[in-house]
């Protein structure tokens, strides 16, 4: 764990450089870092991309998955990969204070059954033909 410091506040990050507490974020974490991330600047299509990924993130409880935040965006990959060089997890995701840790849960726990709830409500069954 070290201390950043982006204009007069200080953040708390990992070794990677994700904010530690996600509720510790604010738009200078993401202004003082985004030089790191070969983003001089960070224009309306940045901040779109933040706040739809920080509010996906308070409202599910997880990291929207990369194709989510495009297709919410009206963006296409290569779109994304233009606006955050070093990739959305790295990119992206840390600009928005999100970590790794917030896009997938600590463990899942299989039914006796062995089958996932979720796999219960597939729309689409595949057969072999």
């Amino acid at each position: 764990m070290k201390t950043v410091t982006y204009g007069k506040r200080k953040y708390q990050v990992d070794e990677g450089g994700f904010l530690l507490n996600r509720d510790g974020w604010d738009e200078f974490f993401s202004e003082g870092l985004a030089p790191d991330l070969k983003i001089p600047l960070l224009t309306k299509e940045h901040w779109q991309v933040i706040h739809f990924i920080r509010k996906t993130c308070r409202q599910e409880g997880r990291c929207p998955l990369v194709y989510e935040t495009c297709r919410a965006n009206d963006l296409r990959l290569k779109d994304l990969q233009r606006l955050f060089p070093t990739g959305y997890q790295r990119g992206a995701c840390k600009l928005a204070g999100i970590t790794y840790r917030d896009a997938y849960p600590e463990y899942v726990l299989i039914p006796a059954g062995g089958v996932l709830p979720s796999a219960c409500f597939r729309d689409t069954i595949h057969q072999n033909v």
